[in-house]
């Protein structure tokens, strides 16, 4: 019988496929057998199944064909796949069975059990911070979207728990300490074999809170560190007691003064952790900005001074040397030519002789270098390091660095169709090409270059070609831009060039124009301040008017050509180009027009936005104001007269669009009926936005006002919500709005409900 074992053995060897492995510790190679996965089955013990099994292989991460090694990770992925649909109690086994010529079947027994759900959710314990702005911070809760209760995942629960701990060391309870425990506690081996036998299954959620008490700051303290991670010089940079206060032996690059200016945390402060992160940032700036690459800023744990609520809080620095930067590698780029990254590393001062600027460039990666490019040319990645050695004089204070740019490339063209449907423009169809990566000059060399994606492309241009047929208003358009047109490496010039055919269904007649413009813009600091100039020709042909039309209008009728020059100023100190949260924008124009019509524009407004309140899981009430006025000079046509109402630039909600205005007297009732345009108007609106559930919603509360030429002051209050959806929209947000007017003119449109998506407020 055992010279039988000794035959199989032997010829399972010879057949099987091997792999080769070697042993360190035996100095010798070991011969390793090697299976793949012949199938793959699911066996739910004869139950119903949640999931089929084309999802099920999809979650597995590997496939037939593949090692066998892969399986148990497949299990894995599996289980977690259940806990992340809310199947808590999931259990899932792994059966194998070898199979001749090397091969394995592969069983996953899963035992689903019943959903999970969210009954309800305490926290206890808790006497400063309270309740409801604590559950603010969870994901998990128990409230219901619609008719569906939220299901339980563990890892979100685990989240949470690290959530709340990282708000109260946050807020200075740096003794706190907080549990959660289960009703039923399905964490537990016996009760999950109870619980899941059963259809449903429902948990309720305490989190125990000991608060402690909250501590203050003593001391700031500055340890500089050398290149071994010794300490080569301490300092008290604050302190409670002034005389404790030191000053650097060697205070190059920076002083106590300068570094004591990026410390916020101050003496007797409660201690906050997102003030001393934010510190930290601060102080990594100061060195960045500077050319020193290799700073390091670290944040000790707070030092507890015994039998107080104080800590020592201390900073420790390593400075290293300083940088500038020599040469500028591109790398990754297979479409866009390099210019088109050097230019916007130009803008920023990040070339060569320069300081290496790691503040905005760190050598960690994700600066906003990287993000401003990864923004402008839709690169998929992007990340700059220093490439190779420093190089210079031994001695010198001062090396050079050379620098890699490495660009994953994106999808920069698109066709987009679609059908868009809006409160003040009616249903649109929607048939959009739009090339973000466009090269003017790179024109096909034969017909096959034909073929989008093979000629035109690589120069960082944009250019749109849309067709938008609606039921009330049909436009067509070519758009061209070149971000770096001209201009200095730092005052960078925008071409903006557009032809379109526009039309739109009035009332008692249509409007139709054919429009070309040419627009520079000169950005100065970054994108801080603006200086534009445009230039635009239209024919505005207006017909097909009613027998009762206005008399205002039918002296305009047939085409009126108009052409004009406008200037432009603009600052802008938002922190957010769709949401901002703070900061705000100047805009103020003057529009020269000749032509069949000679008269003057004059637009300015002045927005701000400020945040109100920030909650425990930093999500921010933000307060906007707009202020608007703009008049026309001489006699300006109806069609270049202004118009309030509805949710554009001279948007009044609660009224619809153009229902703001001087009324023409109908020709044939006497009354006065069609808009026909103001030669001035004054818009004052405010509202707040307060962040709901997540970080896609928020509710709109707000008060619209204004007036212009006739029909006194008008007012209209509303609410709404606004709703962020990357994955379609990117990262503008979607509006629905109510409002109801509180002030209104006898002649004014009304309309109660609005949305839009992507209006700035």
């Amino acid at each position: 019988m055992k010279k039988f074992h000794v035959c199989v053995l032997l010829i399972s060897t010879a057949v099987l496929p091997v792999t080769k492995a070697y042993s360190q510790a035996e100095k010798k190679q070991i011969v390793v057998r090697k299976f793949t996965v012949e199938s793959i089955e699911f066996d739910s013990g004869g139950k119903k199944r949640s999931f089929k099994d084309k999802k099920l292989l999809e979650k597995l991460g590997f496939e037939v064909g593949d090692d066998v090694i892969w399986a148990e990770s497949g299990r894995d992925n599996l289980e977690k796949f259940y806990y992340e649909k809310g199947f808590a109690l999931a259990q899932i086994d792994l059966e194998t069975e070898p199979l001749p010529d090397g091969k394995m079947k592969l069983t996953y027994k899963i035992d689903e059990g019943p959903k999970v759900s969210i009954g309800k959710v305490f926290i206890r314990g808790n006497n400063i911070l309270k309740t409801g702005e604590l559950k603010k911070a969870l994901k998990t809760t128990g409230k219901k979207w619609f008719f569906w209760r939220k299901n339980f995942v563990r890892e979100v629960l685990t989240q949470d728990l690290d959530k709340l701990k990282g708000i109260y060391w946050n807020q200075g309870f740096l003794a706190h300490t907080i549990m959660f425990s289960l009703s039923p506690d399905i964490l537990d081996p016996a009760v999950i074999e109870e619980q899941r036998q059963k259809k449903k299954c429902k948990v309720d959620i305490t989190f125990q809170i000991q608060e402690g008490p909250v501590y203050t700051v003593e001391k700031i303290i500055l340890d500089f560190i050398d290149d071994e991670g010794k300490t080569a010089e301490e300092i008290v940079l604050k302190s409670t007691n002034p005389r404790e206060l030191q000053t650097r032996k060697d205070p190059w690059p920076f002083d106590e003064k300068q570094l004591r200016e990026k410390v916020t945390l101050e003496p007797t402060q409660t201690y906050s952790q997102k003030t001393a992160d934010s510190d930290v940032e601060q102080i990594r700036m100061l060195y960045g900005t500077n050319g020193f690459i290799n700073a390091k800023i670290r944040l000790q744990r707070p030092i507890f001074i015994p039998d107080t609520h104080a800590v020592n809080i201390e900073f420790q620095i390593f400075e290293g040397l300083q940088y500038r930067i020599g040469r500028i590698d591109i790398t990754g780029n297979r479409e866009t030519q390099d210019k088109v990254y050097r230019r916007i590393l130009d803008e920023y001062d990040f070339f060569p002789a320069n300081l290496y600027n790691a503040g905005i460039a760190p050598k960690e990666g994700g600066g906003e270098l990287e993000k401003k490019i990864r923004r402008m040319t839709l690169a998929e990645e992007v990340s700059i390091a220093p490439m190779g050695q420093a190089y210079g004089p031994k001695d010198a204070k001062v090396l050079g660095q050379d620098a890699e740019v490495n660009v994953k490339e994106g999808l920069t063209g698109n066709i987009w169709p679609g059908v868009g449907l809006s409160s003040d423009h009616g249903l649109i169809g929607q048939l959009i090409y739009d090339e973000r990566n466009f090269d003017i000059t790179d024109w096909p060399e034969n017909i096959g270059e034909l073929i989008p994606g093979r000629s035109f492309r690589g120069a960082g241009q944009s250019f749109k070609i849309g067709a938008e047929p609606g039921t009330e208003l049909s436009q067509y358009s070519i758009n061209f831009s070149d971000p770096y047109w001209g201009g200095e490496p730092n005052k960078p010039i925008r071409l903006r060039v557009m032809a379109a055919s526009w039309e739109r269904i009035m009332e008692t007649y249509d409007e139709g124009r054919i429009k070309g413009s040419v627009g520079f813009t000169k950005r100065y600091n970054h994108g801080v301040w603006f200086r534009s100039v445009s230039f635009r020709a239209e024919d505005v042909d207006v017909d097909d008017i009613d027998a009762d039309a206005p008399i205002e209008i039918k002296e305009e009728e047939g085409s009126n050509f108009i052409a004009g020059v406008k200037f432009g100023i603009k600052h802008d100190t938002t922190d957010d180009e769709f949401l901002p949260t703070r900061g705000s924008i100047f805009d103020i124009s003057y529009e020269q027009v000749g032509g069949d019509h000679t008269f003057g524009i004059l637009e300015g407004a002045q927005r701000w936005y400020m945040t109100l309140h920030e909650d425990l899981a930093e999500r921010k009430t933000v307060l906007a104001i707009k202020l608007l006025g703009a008049t026309t000079i001489d006699e300006a046509p109806t069609f270049e007269k202004f118009y309030g109402g509805g949710t554009g630039i001279h948007g009044i909600r609660g009224f619809d669009y153009r229902g703001v205005s001087p009324r023409g007297i109908n020709t044939v009732t006497g009354e006065r009926d069609e808009p026909i345009g103001s030669d001035w108007i004054f818009l004052a609106n405010a509202e707040v936005i307060v962040p709901l559930t997540g970080d896609n919603f928020a509710a709109l509360f707000f008060v619209d006002s204004g007036t212009v030429e006739s029909g006194g002051y008008r007012v209209a209050g509303g609410t709404g919500i606004q709703i962020m959806i990357p994955q379609w929209f990117g990262p503008v947000p979607m509006r629905f709005e109510i409002a109801s007017p509180i002030i209104k003119d006898d002649d004014d449109d009304t309309q109660a409900f609005s949305f839009s998506v992507g209006k700035l407020f």
